[in-house]
């Protein structure tokens, strides 16, 4: 805990660390809640994320999950039990908190190759030679959208309850949209056979 925190009382540092986690010390990267107000959903620089639920009783129950991912820089509930995180892996990952606890559902990122086409420009030459000195760019380019830390997540179209569109900011300067279909658009081609 930082040496100015400690008198402080209404620094949600200081309340975080407080609810007997026994990891007290470490960096909390972002904090996010639930649309209700119940949940409490935070990262940390060891790639864990933490979630505090006070719905069940008078004092919030914190679960946790260790990462074999990077860091996650920002997170977000995008609906009643799931929420989005996203930082050095270059990749939104969506997570679902459901009793007691969190469970890794799947990346945003698809990781298609596709996407880049493949099509080597000279446009695209200069700005490798520009951006990362070299003329070379299949060994440094990620296979994600992002090529840098994602810095920001935040919702579009919808609110914390039921999100239907993100976008996330990175350290590569790109600004990226996420779509979630609702589910009367995923369930309107479905046919009784």
């Amino acid at each position: 805990m930082c040496y100015y925190c400690h008198p402080i009382d209404f620094h949600i540092f200081h309340h975080l660390t407080n609810l007997g986690l026994g990891e007290k010390s470490g960096w909390v990267l972002s904090v996010s809640f639930s649309a209700d107000g119940n949940k409490l959903a935070w990262t940390k620089h060891n790639s864990t994320i933490f979630v505090a639920d006070a719905s069940i009783s008078a004092t919030p129950i914190v679960t946790r999950l260790r990462t074999d991912f990077l860091p996650f820089v920002s997170c977000i509930w995008i609906g009643p039990s799931t929420f989005v995180a996203g930082g050095y892996d270059c990749c939104p990952m969506l997570f679902r908190y459901n009793d007691q606890s969190i469970s890794f559902v799947h990346q945003l990122d698809t990781k298609s190759e596709s996407r880049y086409g493949g099509k080597v420009t000279a446009m695209k030459k200069f700005q490798d030679i520009d951006r990362m000195a070299t003329a070379d760019n299949t060994s440094s380019r990620l296979p994600t959208i992002h090529q840098n830390c994602i810095n920001e997540i935040r919702i579009l179209k919808g609110d914390r309850s039921m999100a239907s569109e993100l976008s996330s900011v990175g350290r590569d300067g790109n600004l990226v949209l996420w779509n979630f279909p609702t589910l009367s658009e995923q369930i309107a081609d479905l046919k009784i056979v």
